[in-house]
């Protein structure tokens, strides 16, 4: 009996060591697996990140929709206003197309945090590529993709041209229809000339220039990027210029100093024929100068003390004469007082109500007595008394041109038209009067009136 309970202990024992044996290799298989499962995942996320692979896809699968796109994308972005769009830029495309691509790091600028390489399309180096971290994929690995594409100024450089262009010195220069400022203006070789100088041109161009004239110029020549048109020289003249005191002169919007008035004792040549030798009034003044840097005649302006543009005329001798502008305050103040003695002029000479004296003193409150004209008009009574006046009937009258000098004149414009009766028959006139008023006595007085008929 006792040998038999020492067997079976002794199978018990084996089968308790077997057991435990058992459970201890289940459970080294477990960890073995688990240590093969984490490190085949860490061996896949170390796989997946690396950079090489990334590179080498690159290398094997080139985009070159994507290289090209980039291109423009960073080219573009150096435009000047004078270029726009793909266009300038695909002539130069065939630099990074259908050539085989690798990649080098950038020792200088490469780290494991961002990384950088070198891009190289053929035999030249184009670019740098930046990489960024995209997310993390395990044990501390992570993905990349790029981050940024930059190319290189030695790249860009072979791509874009520098265009001189030399032209007049106030003409304006168009580059494709866009106008070229004067910040791309450089210092020119000619003299009345400029020069622009255009960087980080790409395409071709249109080069477009107006004269001050107003008129298209053509090249001399364009050759290696340089354009040069003809530069039109400047001319100067001389100007005289007659213009009644008190007004503002100006030669294309300059204005012109008094120190140019050369005499200032000038009568308008109206009042040679209603004064007596040596008593017109000394209106108007002379400037006399010169002025350079012309390209077009230039305009000349005159304007009073409203404002209002004077009109003018070129005398026999060649001068300039301005005269000054009708009044609309002259004509409010004055009208009334030239319309009575048109109206009494016309009285005077139909003999209105046959009573020739009446008539004759009703006009002659209107006049200077000691003037030219009331000597005339004496003499023509005394000529009515013995003929008889003219049968006539007015038509029409109309004022215009009320025109001011020194304060103490004023013009004024009367144009009519009558029916001049005979025994035979009845014969239609027009004509005008240029009617001279003067200060006389704290009054407006006539002075003289000349007539045009037709």
């Amino acid at each position: 009996m006792e040998l038999k309970r020492q067997k079976n202990q002794k199978v018990k024992s084996k089968h308790r060591f077997y057991k435990i044996l058992l459970l201890c290799i289940s459970i080294m298989l477990v960890f073995i697996f688990a240590g093969m499962v984490y490190f085949w995942g860490y061996l896949s996320s170390y796989e997946e990140s690396r950079l090489d692979n990334l590179i080498q896809s690159m290398q094997n699968n080139i985009d070159y929709s994507f290289w090209e796109r980039s291109a423009i994308n960073a080219l573009s972005a150096r435009y000047t206003e004078f270029e726009s769009g793909d266009a300038p830029l695909i002539p130069h495309l065939h630099r990074i197309r259908d050539v085989q691509y690798s990649f080098r790091q950038k020792i200088d600028e490469d780290s494991s945090e961002a990384p950088v390489y070198i891009i190289r399309a053929g035999a030249k180096d184009i670019g740098v590529v930046r990489f960024i971290a995209l997310k993390d994929i395990g044990h501390g690995f992570y993905n990349w993709e790029v981050e940024s594409i930059e190319f290189l100024d030695s790249f860009i450089e072979g791509l874009y041209r520098s265009v001189s262009i030399t032209v007049s010195q106030n003409a304006e220069v168009f580059i494709n229809g866009v106008y070229v400022s004067q910040d791309y203006r450089v210092n020119c070789d000619f003299e009345h000339g400029a020069t622009y100088l255009i960087n980080n041109l790409y395409g071709e161009i249109e080069v477009s220039v107006i004269e001050f004239d107003g008129q298209a110029s053509t090249p001399v020549f364009d050759e290696n990027n340089e354009y040069f048109f003809s530069i039109i020289i400047p001319f100067t003249r001389h100007f005289n210029i007659i213009a009644p005191r008190g007004i503002s002169l100006s030669v294309d919007g300059e204005h012109i100093s008094t120190e140019y008035i050369k005499d200032n004792q000038i009568g308008l040549p109206i009042f040679a024929r209603m004064f007596r030798p040596g008593e017109a009034p000394m209106v108007l003044q002379r400037y006399e100068f010169e002025k350079g840097g012309f390209y077009v005649e230039p305009v000349v302006t005159a304007t009073d003390t409203m404002g209002v543009q004077l009109d003018s005329y070129i005398s026999g001798n060649g001068d300039l004469v301005f005269i000054e502008a009708s009044s609309v305050e002259y004509e409010d103040l004055h009208g009334g007082l030239v319309r009575d003695f048109v109206q009494a002029y016309f009285n005077y000479a139909a003999n209105v109500g046959d009573d020739l004296r009446a008539n004759f003193a009703a006009i002659g409150d209107f006049m200077v007595r000691d003037s030219i004209l009331y000597s005339r008009m004496s003499n023509s009574y005394l000529r009515f008394i013995d003929t008889g006046s003219s049968t006539f009937t007015v038509n029409s009258l109309g004022f215009e041109s009320f025109i001011p000098y020194d304060g103490l004149y004023f013009t004024c414009e009367v144009f009519y038209d009558l029916t001049l009766h005979t025994t035979e028959q009845a014969e239609e006139r027009a004509g005008s009067l240029v009617i001279l008023f003067t200060q006389h006595d704290g009054r407006w007085l006539v002075l003289d009136m000349l007539r045009n008929q037709t």
